[in-house]
């Protein structure tokens, strides 16, 4: 039989490894029986090592982490070193959205760091001329939080116009709406009267006003002073509102975002306007004054409640000269204004002076009538041939009337034999255009018409 191999210490080889096998076997067991035996400790003292080692982790400044911040503001500074080199930004500030920051930091401070400790921004103060700019955004590293190591985008395209400002901008207060009834307000006054507009020279070349609209129907119905502070608008010389953030407006280096616009409320009463007075002179012989009207007859008056109360009359401050007229006139006068009152809605009469001629009466005595009409076969007698006829009219024309030109007749025309009351009339040669009136005596005459032989 072969020898089995021994070991140095003369045992053999296959007790060797049944010892060993045995030893396994038991450690085995021993680590079931601790495992089973005793967890919660065995839980606990796994849970401190962890913690420990995580502990140890972050302690060590030379472990850092990548933290990626998305949508970083980005502030722009240098703007007012640029407006003293005579520029402005027109475009792309609005553009410097969806800036990604990415930023090794160290393991102790991941939490706490924030995209705002970076401080991502533009540098305008080194800009020296209009047009396209390309602009590099730039960050700030911290001993504590961090390092940036990458930008996106890493640059920001920026438009630049020449910087300008217009003075004496004049101020334009706009009334709308009408007062509350029975008030009145003083023209409006602004403060500042004029004002200062500063921007892009393309657009600041454009304003020609800053317009205020004032709502006249807000205001209190009640007399005394009233203040009140109202938006303006920028408007161009086509009446069009000039819109944009760039442009600033100022006054004695204030900036402004409201006029003061100051007025004085009063009450009104309507006063009577008096017809005295309104006309001067004679008119030309033969002619009268018929009829004088003023319009209007009575005006709105505007001042304190005791002015007011003083005053029923207001009177023309002048007169409608009629000397030598022969026909109607309209006048424009002005109305005098008393000292006391602040306003009225009429400043103008109009004053209409009615002249016509002067009329009187002449009595013409026996004027022959004639019989005019009758009828073939028919003769006719009369029992009054002549009569006595009284006209009125202008008393120029009345003068140069004679018996020549009177007709007066009676008309048969149409008429059977009998005896028949006929009505006088009378007619004047060259009288058409007069207007003229006329009474007989008798006003009828008595007719017989008979048949002939």
């Amino acid at each position: 039989m072969s020898e089995q191999p021994r070991t140095d210490t003369g045992r053999p080889e296959s007790d060797r490894r049944r010892e060993a096998k045995i030893d396994w076997e038991q450690m085995d067991r021993r680590l079931k029986r601790l495992i089973v035996t005793n967890w919660p400790i065995k839980l606990i003292a796994l849970l401190t090592a962890i913690i420990l080692w995580a502990a140890l982790i972050t302690q060590d400044p030379s472990l850092t982490r990548d933290k990626v911040f998305t949508d970083v503001s980005v502030t722009v500074s240098g703007s007012d070193i640029l407006k003293r080199n005579g520029l402005v930004v027109t475009s792309g500030i609005q553009d410097m959205t969806g800036v990604t920051l990415r930023v090794e930091v160290p393991q102790t401070q991941y939490t706490a760091a924030q995209a705002s400790t970076f401080n991502a921004r533009i540098d305008l103060s080194r800009l020296r001329e209009a047009g396209e700019q390309e602009v590099r955004i730039l960050t700030s590293n911290s001993a504590t939080y961090g390092t940036v190591v990458d930008v996106e985008p890493s640059t920001v395209t920026l438009v630049l116009e020449d910087y300008a400002t217009r003075y004496r901008i004049p101020v334009n207060v706009v009334a709308t709406g009408d007062m509350p009834e029975g008030w009145w307000a003083t023209a409006s006054t602004a403060d500042p009267y004029y004002v200062a507009v500063s921007g892009p020279r393309s657009l600041v070349s454009q304003i020609a006003q800053a317009q205020v609209t004032l709502d006249q129907s807000l205001l209190p119905p009640r007399a005394g002073n009233y203040s009140q502070s109202l938006s303006f608008r920028l408007m161009n010389t086509a009446g069009e509102e000039v819109v944009s953030d760039l442009l600033e407006v100022t006054s004695e280096s204030v900036l402004l975002d409201a006029i003061n616009v100051e007025q004085t409320i009063y009450p009104q009463r309507e006063i009577a306007v008096s017809e005295l007075g309104l006309v001067t002179g004679t008119p030309a012989e033969g002619y009268e004054v018929k009829r004088v009207t003023v319009t209007p007859s009575v005006i709105t008056a505007a001042g304190t409640a005791e002015a007011l109360d003083r005053l029923e009359t207001l009177y023309a401050d002048a007169s409608v000269d009629i000397s030598g007229l022969s026909e109607s006139v309209t006048r424009q006068v002005s109305v005098r204004r008393p000292g006391e009152l602040r306003s009225l809605s009429q400043t103008s009469l109009t004053v209409a002076v009615e002249i016509g001629p002067v009329t009187g009466e002449r009595l013409f005595e026996g004027v022959r009538v004639t019989l005019t009409g009758v009828g073939a076969g028919l003769s006719a007698s009369q029992q009054t041939r002549y009569a006595d006829v009284t006209v009125s009219g202008p008393v120029n024309w009345l003068k140069g009337l004679s018996y020549s030109v009177l007709h007066l007749s009676c008309d048969a025309d149409g008429l059977a034999k009998g005896e028949h009351d006929l009505l006088i009339r009378c007619a004047i040669d060259g009288a058409d255009s007069i207007e003229w009136h006329y009474e007989t005596q008798p006003e009828s005459i008595l007719v017989t018409l008979i048949e002939k032989e």
